[in-house]
């Protein structure tokens, strides 16, 4: 608190509104990397379901394959 006591009212003004503007500058960055990680999630869940089915496919035609050989 001591440190601010040497700005005049309008420097203090300032500095607080430059600082408030960078505090919202990050909370939206945050947001947004928020947003951006739940669609990566989604898009993991997908793939992986995917890789799931193809796998169960693959061992299924693999197991086939040995059938039709014996």
């Amino acid at each position: 608190m001591e440190a601010y006591r040497r700005f005049k009212q309008f420097e203090l003004f300032l500095s607080l509104k430059r600082d408030l503007a960078m505090v919202k500058v990050e909370a939206h960055s945050c947001v947004e990397i928020e947003k951006m990680m739940g669609a990566f999630k989604e898009e993991h869940k997908k793939l992986m379901t995917q890789l799931t089915v193809y796998e169960r496919d693959r061992l299924s035609a693999k197991a086939g394959l040995k059938n039709t050989e014996a």
